[in-house]
């Protein structure tokens, strides 16, 4: 009987007839270990961008999912663009959020697993980040850059918070006055009195 044979036969001719050996099964099992360590650093990774200083005051999406705790719901940032391909399984991304991450904090609330910065936003950032809620979702930006749309704010009105002086974003707006701003601010009016 052959299937008896080949039951006999020495393991290390098994080995070489093309099945795997303890050694070969270790090193898969290393290869998948430093594939998800190196999985979990880019999820942590690209959670701490989106959740960052240079992000966070000015992504009026996640600035909405933030509930009044600075809590935001980790299946939503799992849906993000830099995580969706690589974040499938929110206790994989719990568990390196741990792991890897001294800016980041993960814990269930309510049956949610949430996520949020360890630290708060500084100062002037918050204020940043409020004037984003305040004025809402970024318009298209199509027509601002095929000339079509929004009137350039030449000193003719102030388009939202900011009048083009100093550090801010730029804001599109109904003119609010004879604003004297030379920075790049958006308008679509001319303004009103004032």
């Amino acid at each position: 009987d052959e299937s008896l044979e080949a039951s006999a036969e020495d393991p290390q001719e098994r080995a070489e007839g093309g099945q795997a050996t303890e050694d070969e099964e270790e090193e898969e099992e290393t290869d998948e270990e430093e594939d998800a360590e190196e999985r979990g650093r880019r999820i942590v990774r690209a959670m701490e961008y989106y959740l960052s200083d240079d992000n966070l005051p000015y992504d009026y999406i996640v600035l909405i999912q933030a509930d009044e705790h600075c809590w935001i719901p980790l299946d939503f940032m799992m849906s993000a663009p830099r995580l969706r391909c690589i974040a499938k399984d929110a206790e994989f991304c719990r568990a390196s959020i741990h792991t890897y991450s001294e800016t980041l904090s993960c814990r269930d609330i309510g049956g949610v697993l949430k996520v949020r910065r360890k630290k708060q936003l500084p100062a002037e950032l918050l204020h940043e980040a409020s004037a984003i809620l305040d004025i809402g979702p970024a318009p298209k930006v199509e027509p601002l850059l095929n000339g079509k749309g929004a009137q350039a704010n030449k000193g003719k009105g102030k388009a939202g918070q900011f009048n083009g002086k100093g550090k801010g974003v730029q804001h599109l707006g109904k003119g609010k006055g004879k604003g004297k701003g030379k920075g790049k601010s958006q308008s679509k009016g001319k303004g009103q009195g004032g």
